[in-house]
Protein backbone atom coordinates (compact mmCIF):
# COMPACT_ATOMS: atom_id res chain seq x y z
CA UNK A 1 0.00 0.00 0.00
CA UNK A 2 1.64 3.58 -1.04
CA UNK A 3 1.70 6.19 1.66
CA UNK A 4 -1.35 9.05 1.29
CA UNK A 5 -0.66 12.08 -0.23
CA UNK A 6 -1.99 13.60 2.45
CA UNK A 7 -3.34 12.17 6.08
CA UNK A 8 -5.19 13.11 9.07
CA UNK A 9 -4.46 10.94 11.89
CA UNK A 10 -6.78 11.23 15.06
CA UNK A 11 -6.96 15.29 14.51
CA UNK A 12 -8.69 17.28 17.57
CA UNK A 13 -9.26 20.60 18.43
CA UNK A 14 -11.42 22.24 21.44
CA UNK A 15 -12.16 25.84 21.69
CA UNK A 16 -12.94 26.25 25.52
CA UNK A 17 -15.28 23.47 26.62
CA UNK A 18 -16.27 22.81 22.50
CA UNK A 19 -15.04 19.99 20.93
CA UNK A 20 -15.14 21.27 17.57
CA UNK A 21 -12.93 18.55 16.26
CA UNK A 22 -12.88 15.40 17.73
CA UNK A 23 -10.42 12.52 16.81
CA UNK A 24 -11.14 12.98 13.25
CA UNK A 25 -9.25 10.04 10.70
CA UNK A 26 -9.10 10.81 6.93
CA UNK A 27 -6.45 9.71 4.35
CA UNK A 28 -6.60 11.02 0.43
CA UNK A 29 -4.59 9.17 -2.48
CA UNK A 30 -2.77 11.16 -4.76
CA UNK A 31 -4.97 12.39 -7.57
CA UNK A 32 -8.00 11.37 -5.34
CA UNK A 33 -11.18 14.27 -4.67
CA UNK A 34 -12.85 13.98 -0.84
CA UNK A 35 -15.31 15.72 -0.15
CA UNK A 36 -15.71 17.07 3.61
CA UNK A 37 -19.65 17.75 4.33
CA UNK A 38 -21.93 18.42 7.07
CA UNK A 39 -23.47 20.73 8.72
CA UNK A 40 -23.13 24.15 10.05
CA UNK A 41 -21.16 24.06 12.83
CA UNK A 42 -20.13 20.43 12.11
CA UNK A 43 -16.12 21.35 12.03
CA UNK A 44 -15.33 21.13 8.28
CA UNK A 45 -13.78 24.67 8.07
CA UNK A 46 -11.56 24.01 11.53
CA UNK A 47 -10.95 20.58 9.59
CA UNK A 48 -9.46 22.70 6.94
CA UNK A 49 -7.80 25.53 8.89
CA UNK A 50 -5.90 22.64 10.63
CA UNK A 51 -4.61 20.89 7.76
CA UNK A 52 -3.43 24.01 5.89
CA UNK A 53 -1.41 25.33 9.32
CA UNK A 54 -4.06 28.25 10.56
CA UNK A 55 -4.48 26.62 13.68
CA UNK A 56 -2.60 24.00 16.01
CA UNK A 57 -4.12 20.26 16.44
CA UNK A 58 -4.33 20.11 20.25
CA UNK A 59 -4.45 16.61 19.74
CA UNK A 60 -3.42 13.87 16.42
CA UNK A 61 -1.38 14.86 13.38
CA UNK A 62 -1.64 15.86 9.96
CA UNK A 63 1.08 14.19 7.34
CA UNK A 64 1.46 15.39 3.93
CA UNK A 65 3.52 12.66 2.01
CA UNK A 66 4.20 10.80 4.38
CA UNK A 67 5.89 13.90 6.66
CA UNK A 68 4.32 15.50 9.59
CA UNK A 69 3.17 18.78 8.89
CA UNK A 70 1.34 19.56 12.27
CA UNK A 71 1.65 22.89 13.52
CA UNK A 72 3.38 23.87 10.75
CA UNK A 73 3.27 27.37 9.62
CA UNK A 74 0.21 27.74 6.62
CA UNK A 75 3.03 29.48 4.07
CA UNK A 76 5.38 26.32 4.46
CA UNK A 77 2.09 24.31 3.86
CA UNK A 78 1.20 26.47 0.85
CA UNK A 79 4.54 25.90 -0.20
CA UNK A 80 4.27 21.94 0.44
CA UNK A 81 1.00 21.92 -1.84
CA UNK A 82 -1.70 22.48 0.37
CA UNK A 83 -3.56 25.79 0.51
CA UNK A 84 -6.73 27.17 2.62
CA UNK A 85 -8.86 30.16 1.34
CA UNK A 86 -11.48 32.19 3.18
CA UNK A 87 -15.43 32.29 2.15
CA UNK A 88 -15.88 36.14 1.76
CA UNK A 89 -19.75 36.85 1.51
CA UNK A 90 -19.92 40.57 -1.24
CA UNK A 91 -22.19 42.15 -3.31
CA UNK A 92 -20.54 42.22 -6.68
CA UNK A 93 -21.97 45.13 -8.87
CA UNK A 94 -20.47 43.47 -11.92
CA UNK A 95 -21.72 39.94 -12.33
CA UNK A 96 -22.02 39.98 -16.38
CA UNK A 97 -18.84 39.66 -18.46
CA UNK A 98 -19.13 42.78 -21.08
CA UNK A 99 -20.57 40.16 -23.80
CA UNK A 100 -23.10 38.26 -21.23
CA UNK A 101 -21.15 35.39 -21.65
CA UNK A 102 -19.86 32.81 -19.00
CA UNK A 103 -16.06 32.84 -17.90
CA UNK A 104 -14.79 29.39 -17.82
CA UNK A 105 -11.54 28.23 -18.28
CA UNK A 106 -8.33 26.45 -16.23
CA UNK A 107 -6.03 29.79 -15.53
CA UNK A 108 -3.01 30.18 -18.04
CA UNK A 109 -0.38 30.74 -15.51
CA UNK A 110 -1.73 28.08 -12.62
CA UNK A 111 -2.71 25.15 -14.19
CA UNK A 112 -4.38 23.80 -10.95
CA UNK A 113 -6.87 26.60 -10.55
CA UNK A 114 -10.05 26.89 -12.84
CA UNK A 115 -12.22 29.75 -12.96
CA UNK A 116 -15.27 30.20 -13.81
CA UNK A 117 -17.97 33.56 -13.74
CA UNK A 118 -20.07 35.87 -14.79
CA UNK A 119 -23.32 33.78 -13.97
CA UNK A 120 -25.69 36.40 -12.65
CA UNK A 121 -29.12 36.16 -13.64
CA UNK A 122 -29.55 33.02 -16.15
CA UNK A 123 -26.06 31.35 -14.55
CA UNK A 124 -28.80 29.02 -12.07
CA UNK A 125 -30.14 27.27 -15.68
CA UNK A 126 -26.87 26.04 -16.38
CA UNK A 127 -25.98 24.87 -12.84
CA UNK A 128 -25.41 20.83 -13.88
CA UNK A 129 -23.39 21.43 -16.86
CA UNK A 130 -21.50 24.39 -15.14
CA UNK A 131 -20.58 21.56 -12.94
CA UNK A 132 -19.56 18.77 -14.75
CA UNK A 133 -17.26 21.09 -16.73
CA UNK A 134 -15.84 22.58 -13.46
CA UNK A 135 -15.34 19.13 -12.19
CA UNK A 136 -14.30 17.67 -15.68
CA UNK A 137 -11.42 20.78 -15.82
CA UNK A 138 -10.16 20.46 -11.95
CA UNK A 139 -9.75 16.72 -12.27
CA UNK A 140 -8.89 16.01 -15.94
CA UNK A 141 -7.41 19.16 -17.31
CA UNK A 142 -10.07 19.21 -20.31
CA UNK A 143 -13.75 18.10 -21.51
CA UNK A 144 -15.63 16.69 -23.64
CA UNK A 145 -18.13 19.99 -23.37
CA UNK A 146 -17.47 22.66 -25.90
CA UNK A 147 -16.36 25.75 -24.06
CA UNK A 148 -14.52 27.70 -26.47
CA UNK A 149 -17.14 30.17 -26.38
CA UNK A 150 -16.29 31.03 -22.47
CA UNK A 151 -12.75 31.46 -22.99
CA UNK A 152 -11.69 34.51 -20.85
CA UNK A 153 -9.45 35.59 -23.85
CA UNK A 154 -12.17 36.84 -25.76
CA UNK A 155 -12.79 39.63 -23.31
CA UNK A 156 -8.98 41.01 -24.20
CA UNK A 157 -9.51 40.77 -27.42
CA UNK A 158 -7.69 37.89 -28.04
CA UNK A 159 -9.00 34.20 -28.40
Amino acid sequence: MSTPYLECDRVSRHFGGLAAVDGVSFSVAQGEVLGLVGPNGSGKSTVLALISGRLTPMGGSVRLGGRPITGTAPEQVCRAGIAGTFQRAATCMFTNTADGHFVIARHPGHHNVTVACGFSGHGFKFVPVVGEILADLTIDGATRHPIALFDPARLRGGA
